[in-house]
């Protein structure tokens, strides 16, 4: 995720530059949220908290994690007496009298110290360094969540620490740490897939005009509105640009696919069939043809997507896709849930 100006930090009127004028602004970071509204601060706060757990960063950040624990542990930098309360006051004890309703939740490896509608923080320390880690919802422009990382050091020793850790902070650590975060707001909604025409829900093969050789299916449950041909709008035309479409559809499966906004399509497909819950799409090409089965039941959405070979060569083909299109379906759903939920605020 990009490292942005601290600038953009300093600029919003959140209210931690009330009571943290002392505090050096290290980093700040921006983490895009689709499908996230104005008000949406708590929902993307929790998502990511939840999934910023050490187990969901790769081996090196894990590494580099453990590096600084063992470093601690030998130089003494996380020793009794050297956090929260014994060699500096926590920074609960600055809140005006307003926010200190605000300051709840359970001491971690980040302590919280307040949360409010648009921005939290937490705190740590250690004998080198006192850190707060603020989370803000920015006002105006696109919802997204800045991330700030702000310091005051202890003595020489502490400058020095910053600086020697700031590569790594820069280039390794707060990239996986942000990318985690962006995947816990983006994958928030469960999604589960099944492989093979038997292992799709039966009601929704029914709702197929071809037997095929090949079928998946994507179930998402959510609480997201609107029927079928909503979901299958908000997946293929506005989650999918025109451009990778064509390069999909029609260059490597050769499958013809009518210019957008051709009457009776979505994204170029032939609607076949279409109901409140259902709608059913269709392309054909010389390698195979293709139904793409968007059904809405309860609180699911199902995708289905179904293949009948016409030729050994889209035996092939698909074959090789089938893997790429397996790990961007559920993408898909969750991107299109995200749309309409925003759409849906709006009215």
């Amino acid at each position: 995720m990009p490292r942005i100006d601290t600038a953009t930090f300093r600029c919003q009127p959140w209210r931690i530059h009330e009571f943290a004028s002392d505090f050096q602004v290290e980093d700040v970071w921006w983490i895009p949220t689709p499908g996230a509204g104005r008000d949406d601060f708590a929902r993307v706060r929790a998502a990511v908290e939840k999934g910023g757990d050490l187990d969901t960063f790769g081996p090196l950040t894990r590494g580099l994690f453990a590096v600084r624990w063992w470093l601690g542990a030998r130089l003494g930098w996380d020793r009794p007496g050297s956090g929260l309360e014994e060699r500096v006051p926590s920074l609960r004890h600055r809140l005006p009298a307003d926010l200190e309703a605000a300051a709840t939740g359970e001491p971690g490896l980040l302590s919280p110290v307040y949360a409010t509608d648009r921005e939290a923080v937490s705190e740590m320390a250690s004998s080198t360094v006192h850190a707060l880690l603020h989370l803000g919802w920015p006002e105006g422009g696109e919802p997204g969540l800045l991330v700030t990382v702000l310091t005051r050091t202890s003595g020489r020793m502490g400058a020095l620490y910053l600086r020697a850790i700031a590569p790594f902070r820069h280039l390794i650590v707060w990239p996986a740490l942000t990318a985690s975060w962006e995947r816990a707001w983006r994958d928030r909604e469960p999604v589960s897939g099944a492989l093979g025409r038997r292992a799709v829900d039966p009601r929704s093969l029914e709702l197929l005009d071809l037997s095929p050789d090949y079928a998946d299916e994507f179930v998402l449950t959510t609480t997201a509105p609107d029927g079928a041909r909503d979901w299958a709008r908000a997946m293929f035309e506005e989650s999918i640009d025109r451009k990778s479409r064509r390069l999909i559809f029609e260059t490597l499966l050769r499958m013809q696919i009518a210019p957008d906004g051709t009457a009776g399509t979505i994204a170029g497909w032939q609607v076949i069939s279409a109901s409140g819950t259902h709608v059913l799409m269709g392309a054909a090409g010389r390698l195979l043809d293709c139904r793409l089965l968007v059904h809405r039941a309860g609180d699911q959405v199902r995708l289905i997507t179904a293949m009948r070979y016409r030729r050994r060569r889209g035996r092939l083909v698909w074959t090789v896709l089938s893997h790429q299109h397996r790990g961007l379906a559920p993408g898909l759903l969750r991107q299109a849930a995200g749309r309409l939920a925003a759409a849906a605020r709006l009215v």
